[in-house]
């Protein structure tokens, strides 16, 4: 066997035959090896499922390329990079990206193939907290789930503390 990756060009190849009578007969060819064209999808993913519509790039060469599986081409021309959309919002999965490079004179076409985890979108909730009063001291937030999410708004941190007084009165 021959790896054609261990060769970059013609290469000869020997056949010998040796008959009953011990005479050695031998033939030879020429076997061609061609060079991949370029064909490199940039990583991307995981996303949420409720992510927004995701650019995709690869690199190709010489020619171009074109992009199979859950994606809408956007710009395959060269210069590169060369772009495709992915929508995450197809839902929860593995889902297959395919390129394929045009090949050029004396090549083979090139592939890459890419991988893209969506995961569902969590379950955000955030539980009421108060009646404060205006002269309460520093006062935590809780009830943000899942736990490791990060709080907002005007005067308060992304821990979820705040100061009633600096906050002013009224519904917030």
């Amino acid at each position: 066997t021959m790896d054609p990756s261990d060769y970059g060009g013609p290469v000869t190849v020997i056949y010998t035959y040796t008959d009953p009578t011990g005479s050695q007969c031998l033939s030879s060819n020429l076997i061609q090896v061609l060079e991949l064209a370029l064909a490199t999808i940039n990583p991307a993913g995981p996303f949420c499922e409720s992510d927004t519509v995701q650019v995709l790039s690869a690199e190709v060469l010489p020619v171009g390329g074109t992009f199979s599986g859950p994606v809408t081409p956007i710009d395959v021309s060269l210069p590169n990079p060369i772009t495709a959309s992915f929508d995450p919002s197809m839902g929860p999965g593995t889902y297959q990206v395919i390129l394929t490079s045009i090949p050029g004179p004396g090549q083979c076409a090139g592939f890459d193939t890419l991988s893209i985890e969506v995961y569902p979108a969590p379950v955000v909730s955030f539980a009421p907290n108060g009646p404060f009063c205006f002269n309460d001291s520093i006062v935590q937030l809780t009830g943000g789930q899942p736990a490791g999410g990060i709080y907002g708004g005007p005067s308060i941190t992304p821990n979820g503390q705040f100061n009633p007084t600096t906050l002013g009165l009224g519904t917030h």
